[in-house]
């Protein structure tokens, strides 16, 4: 891998659950960090437009790079770039050689 290539930097987020205090619920959130400004590439594979719940929605699935890590990464996590989230779709090791991480996610734009 060669490391000029990794010039963005995203953080990975995980989704933690605690119960309400007023009303008992299980109330999920965004407050987990699991990797805070980890050096990555950031290339969208390809775009499409849908029409959900009577609106256009654009969809852009994207590839993101990072040097292998020994945290897990799930698909159940997101990635923030600057002001975007991206859901976690898949994430490949290579060859199995822990040396990178291939991370196949989708931005979905209102």
């Amino acid at each position: 891998m060669r490391a000029g290539r990794l010039h963005q930097q995203i953080s990975v987020y995980a989704l933690s659950s605690t119960q309400s205090s007023t009303s008992g619920e299980m109330v999920e959130k965004w407050s987990t960090t699991i990797l805070t400004n980890v050096w990555a590439e950031v290339a969208p594979l390809k775009g499409r437009e849908l029409f959900n719940a009577r609106q256009f929605q654009a969809e852009v699935d994207t590839l993101i790079t990072i040097r292998y890590t020994t945290f897990e990464i799930v698909p159940t996590m997101k990635i923030v770039y600057g002001a975007k989230n991206y859901n976690i779709q898949s994430v490949i090791n290579p060859f199995e050689s822990n040396r990178e991480l291939q991370i196949l996610c989708t931005r979905i734009a209102t």
